[in-house]
């Protein structure tokens, strides 16, 4: 550029778009996802760890005027947040009573770590059998998260994760 800054080129989004029609996992990630919202009223977003960071890979908005403001490529902290959380734990080499401890404790729940105005609850979901495909999490403002939410929003949330890993061929518990 003329006053030698650099900005990302349409090679990267051709290269982006290749890579979305070669692996469709959006097919099988966004309709759960808009259900998930259609449910709970809240927004819900699918991330995906990349080393030590985790990446939203798909994501639908609540409705609510007041929502957590995530975007699809945004790239956040794994030590913050329910899907950090998650994908730090259930990335980690675990025997079978480790895993099945961790699974019967889900779904993790954070209470503004990330933002201190926003919550999440989060799960893990697997393919090819036990390998961590990423974490399906459910977010909003903090004041919409009470126990009694939670407790609502908990069995949608573990349903779907439960879905999305039967479709990807990975195995819950």
């Amino acid at each position: 550029m003329p006053d030698k800054t650099y900005a990302l080129g349409f090679e990267v989004m051709r290269l982006g778009s290749l890579y979305q029609r070669s692996f469709r996992l959006d097919r099988h990630v966004r309709p759960i996802l808009r259900e998930l919202v259609r449910e709970t009223g809240e927004s819900a977003s699918f991330f995906h760890r990349d080393g030590p960071v985790r990446v939203c890979l798909f994501r639908e908005d609540s409705n609510q005027p007041i929502r957590d403001h995530i975007r699809e490529g945004d790239v956040l902290a794994l030590d913050k947040g329910a899907a950090g959380h998650v994908l730090t734990a259930f990335s980690r080499s675990r025997d079978v009573a480790e895993r099945r401890a961790l699974l019967a404790n889900l779904p993790l729940v954070s209470q503004g770590e990330r933002d201190t105005e926003t919550a999440a609850i989060s799960v893990p979901v697997f393919s090819g059998g036990i390998a961590l495909a990423g974490a399906l999490t459910i977010s909003g403002p903090r004041t919409r998260f009470t126990p009694a939410q939670i407790a609502i929003m908990s069995p949608v949330l573990l349903a779907a994760g439960q879905e999305l890993t039967a479709i990807l061929g990975g195995q819950w518990r």
